[in-house]
């Protein structure tokens, strides 16, 4: 559970683990905790990119409201022959991301436009291209699909176990 209040922490907006501290909660017989943590998400998201939570979001909270929300663990996803889901790019950066806000924007302007096929950041070395990078992927990150073998969330730096194994 601490791994995924320090995700919140650094990373408010990062809805996936809003999402893994909900269930977590549930999990824990804290029922009231996940639907205080919704409620988090809620004025998180809408305060950094003004909207409010994604369909599984609500379709979370909603179950666990409810009393209906079952956890799942891996084997029984692959068992049931889950086929793959997409999901985002991780959303867990080392540093916060501060200013750049016009940067930024110009960059997601250009990743949307057919025209630019190749989108190069060149400057000084220690002056945040990895970073803006890093914050320009998550941004657009949702207008693309990426599979992956196994269906469950994984958090950052944990790499999802092999199906086949």
């Amino acid at each position: 559970m601490a791994a995924a209040r320090r995700w919140t922490t650094l990373e408010p907006a990062a809805e996936s683990a809003h999402r893994w501290l909900m269930r977590l909660f549930y999990e824990a017989g804290q029922r009231d905790a996940a639907l205080a943590q919704f409620e988090v998400c809620q004025r998180e998201l809408a305060v950094a990119l003004g909207r409010g939570p994604d369909a599984e979001t609500r379709a979370l909270y909603e179950a666990i409201a409810a009393g209906r929300f079952a956890a799942s663990t891996p084997a029984d996803s692959a068992a049931q022959g889950a086929s793959p889901q997409p999901v985002r790019a991780p959303e867990l950066a080392g540093t916060t991301f501060v200013g750049r806000v016009d940067e930024l924007a110009a960059l997601d302007q250009l990743i949307g436009d057919p025209a630019c096929r190749l989108l190069t950041l060149h400057a000084l070395g220690g002056t945040g291209k990895s970073r803006l990078a890093f914050a320009l992927a998550n941004q657009v990150a949702a207008r693309y699909e990426i599979l992956r073998p196994h269906p469950q969330e994984t958090p950052p730096g944990l790499l999802p176990p092999d199906p086949r194994a």
